[in-house]
C-alpha cells in the first residue's frame, strides 16, 4: 500500500507578511511624499496670508494718500520709520512721486521675507498711466502690519 504524501502548509495570521517587502517600502514613500506636500502647502499658505496682510497696510496708505491725507498716511507707518523720516521729509517724497497720490492700482511681483520684515517689490500705476517702480518693507508692530520703508527702484 502506498502512503499519501502529506504537505505541511503554514498559515500566517498577518496578511502583511504575505506582501512583498517592496510594497511596504512603496507605502512608506507615498506617505512621506504626502506629508511633504501637506507641509509645503501649509508653509505657502502661511506666507501668503502674511503677505496679504502686508498688502493691506500698503493699500491703506495709498488710499489715504489718494484722499490727500498725507499726515494720516504718515501716522500709520512704523515707529522706526517715523524715527528716521520726518513728516516734512515724507511729504516731500510723496510730492516728488505723484504715483503715490494719484494711484490707480499696484502690482507687486516679488515678495520675500527677511526675518520679521516682508519685502514687496513691484509698481504703482497712476491714473494717467505712469508707472513707478517701488519697494515696500512691512513690519509687524503692536500686532499690526505697518510700513517700515518705501524706496523707489529702477525696476
Amino acid at each position: 500500500m502506498i502512503e499519501p504524501e502529506i504537505k505541511r502548509i503554514e498559515v500566517s495570521e498577518d496578511p502583511e507578511e504575505k506582501k512583498p517587502k517592496k510594497e511596504k517600502k512603496s507605502k512608506k514613500w507615498k506617505v512621506l511624499f504626502f506629508l511633504l506636500i501637506v507641509a509645503g502647502a501649509a508653509t505657502f499658505g502661511f506666507f501668503k496670508f502674511k503677505s496679504i496682510q502686508a498688502d493691506k497696510a500698503i493699500e491703506e496708505q495709498l488710499s489715504l494718500l489718494k484722499e490727500g491725507k498725507i499726515k494720516n498716511a504718515y501716522e500709520i507707518t512704523s515707529k522706526d520709520f517715523k524715527e528716521e523720516t520726518s513728516l516734512e521729509t515724507f511729504n516731500t517724497f510723496i510730492e516728488q512721486h505723484p504715483s503715490f497720490k494719484k494711484n490707480k492700482s499696484y502690482d507687486f511681483t516679488e515678495r520675500k521675507e527677511e526675518g520679521n520684515i516682508i519685502i514687496l517689490k513691484g509698481e504703482l500705476i497712476s491714473e494717467d498711466g505712469n508707472t513707478t517702480h517701488v519697494q515696500y518693507k512691512i513690519i509687524k508692530e503692536s500686532n499690526k502690519w505697518k510700513i517700515y520703508g518705501i524706496e523707489i527702484t529702477s525696476s
